[in-house]
């Protein structure tokens, strides 16, 4: 991959800006940003401003490695012709999966952000540059897949059972085949799918199904990835594992990340595992009730991380402001402000996106007006934490121990 120039730097610029704006203004507008930008450099190196380097001159290796690294891609599509027919070419949808998902992930999230085009030979394309066909990709298109209409179920379908309904038959069949002449029998287990047997392997359930030796071998040979996410309680199974075995989650961490619905889960097994170790911490599996280990454990599946080029596409600070009202909200009023107060104070220890401290600021103003102001004595009370004295922060700390040893509700 070349290394962007100048030229490439602008043209980036104003492609990766401003997603949302309608076609004709990115036609117009964005186009003579473009133009005028590259003449401002192309005069600035000495050269004639009237003959500035057309797009039709450059080369489509040159224009692939544009195309990759930009967060839009139909931006890149609306800039002119030759580009839209480039940016269709299974190619450059290969390459700008496998450079921004890497080859764990690249798959699932062409089902997710090209369905249609999704056919045995984009895939194929994505399998030759490295993409992983995970075991538990295949089991999980074989059990959603239900052909170009979905047909009604009692289960709501998922956005990738939608997704995947848009897929062609032959892009199925590719992954099938493959995962067969790969993995053999991709059943075991009395038809158990990897994801059970993850959470299994782990032993947080039940100890004498720990087996840690399984659990890598489902990532190293069978090419584990948490995507498609189930349905059920296993978010809090990736936060104790992340504390215990924090390499085996570094393989999958950009899952947490930049999906918005696994974020949403994240941000409420985080509360509620928070909860538990604030007011009954001796219920939880051993090694998290070591607050250090807690808090890294944290720190890795919620803190910011390295995601290469994966663009995040939500504010976190408003998933963390939804998600704290509607976890707080269903717990009845008897529980401890103390606890609720201890939940934010711990959090303060892990290195988020936003400041917390401004995010419940604007909790608290929208509390005071609605159902939830029974947690407005809490949230002032972490406000006075967050700005007193260590003599302030001390005490309050003591009533946080001190709430621990009170009954369970």
């Amino acid at each position: 991959m070349i290394t962007p120039s100048p030229f490439l730097e602008l043209l980036l610029l104003v492609l990766n800006r401003n997603r949302n704006h309608r076609p004709a203004e990115v036609m117009a507008l964005e186009l003579r940003r473009i133009r005028r930008s590259l003449t401002q450099f192309w005069t600035r190196i000495g050269n004639n401003p009237a003959t500035p380097p057309a797009f039709g001159q450059l080369s489509e290796d040159v224009v692939l490695n544009i195309f990759i690294l930009l967060d839009c891609p139909r931006n890149f599509s609306l800039t002119c012709r030759a580009f839209r027919a480039l940016s269709r070419e299974p190619r450059f949808k290969a390459h700008w999966l496998i450079y921004r998902y890497g080859h764990r992930l690249a798959i699932y999230y062409g089902i997710k952000h090209f369905p249609e085009a999704c056919n045995d030979t984009l895939l194929n394309l994505l399998v030759r540059l490295g993409a992983i066909v995970s075991r538990y990709l295949a089991q999980s298109i074989v059990q959603s897949h239900v052909g170009p209409n979905m047909e009604q179920t009692k289960t709501t379908p998922t956005a990738f059972d939608v997704a995947l309904a848009r897929v062609p038959f032959s892009g199925y069949t590719f992954v099938v085949n493959y995962s067969w002449q790969r993995y053999g029998e991709i059943w075991t287990e009395g038809g158990a799918n990897d994801f059970g047997l993850f959470i299994k392997y782990t032993g947080y359930r039940s100890e004498i199904h720990r087996d840690v030796d399984q659990l890598r071998a489902l990532i190293t040979t069978y090419g584990f990835a948490p995507v498609p996410f189930p349905r059920g309680p296993v978010m809090r199974t990736m936060i104790i594992l992340a504390g215990e075995f924090p390499d085996i989650i570094r393989d999958f961490l950009i899952v947490f990340h930049i999906d918005q619905s696994v974020r949403r889960r994240v941000w409420d097994s985080i509360f509620l595992l928070l909860i538990d170790w604030v007011y009954q911490p001796s219920e939880l599996y051993p090694i998290m009730q070591n607050r250090a280990v807690l808090v890294e454990a944290i720190t890795l599946v919620l803190g910011p991380a390295a995601l290469g080029p994966a663009a995040i596409e939500y504010d976190d600070k408003e998933i963390f402001k939804s998600t704290f009202l509607e976890v707080f909200t269903r717990y009845p009023d008897s529980l401890p402000i103390a606890v609720i107060v201890g939940v934010l104070a711990t959090l303060q220890s892990v290195k988020l996106s936003f400041e917390m401290e401004q995010a419940v600021q604007e909790m608290l103003r929208g509390a005071d007006k609605s159902k939830r102001s029974a947690l407005v004595p809490a949230m002032k009370q972490f406000l006075q934490y967050h700005n007193g004295s260590p003599n302030k922060k001390t005490s309050l700390l003591k009533s946080i121990t001190i709430a621990k040893k009170t009954p369970q509700l």
